[in-house]
């Protein structure tokens, strides 16, 4: 096998692999930045959010507040679940 070859081999199997264990991918992670702004009607500056546990509850923190919400699996992503947290400070 050519050296270019395998070198594209290469870059094709780490994408394949970044994407299926590296978690969200760089599309899908923008996609729900987009969906928590439409849902809060904010900007991507104004928030942090990030996955709560593996069952896929993320926890989105915006203007001294915290609220779990999840995603749709569906494009466009869109936010099908949103709750209020009581922060618990200690």
């Amino acid at each position: 096998m050519s050296p270019l070859f395998c070198l594209l081999l290469g870059i094709m199997i780490g994408f394949y692999l970044g994407f299926r264990y590296g978690g969200t991918s760089l599309f899908a992670q923008k996609d729900q930045v987009r969906a928590i702004c439409k849902k809060f009607s904010c900007k991507s500056n104004e928030f942090t959010y990030f996955l709560e546990n593996d069952s896929g509850d993320y926890i989105v923190s915006l203007h001294n507040e915290e609220y779990r919400v999840k995603f749709s699996l569906s494009r466009p992503t869109q936010i099908v679940f949103c709750q209020s947290v009581e922060r618990v400070e200690g």
